[in-house]
């Protein structure tokens, strides 16, 4: 979400990268739990198995492959919003409050 919003603001992609890189900050003292909950609720049995550290990892790619997906289906982010129903002048208000 943040990333989203930032986006919509004009914020520089290598500011977005640099903030989502920071999230790992910010969960690292609930890691353990979170591991614990991944493993209890999706299919996987172990953090050994293939995909798993990269599923629960982040990295300035994961972030730049996202983007390009959004890019790739929704047509960039101002699509993708769209895509959430919001009208043409929604997304400008939005804009236009995030840049005030």
């Amino acid at each position: 979400m943040a990333g989203l919003l930032q986006t919509l603001a004009g914020t520089k992609q290598q500011d977005v990268i640099f903030d989502y890189m920071l999230s790992r900050i910010g969960i690292e003292t609930a890691r353990e739990r979170l591991l614990l909950f991944i493993l209890a609720n999706i299919d996987v049995k172990s953090t050994e198995e293939p995909g798993f550290w990269n599923m629960v990892s982040l990295r300035p790619s994961f972030w730049e492959a996202f983007g390009q997906g959004v890019k790739a289906e929704y047509g960039g982010w101002d699509g993708y919003v769209k895509g959430l129903g919001l009208s043409n002048k929604d997304l400008e208000t939005i804009k236009h409050n995030l840049r005030a």
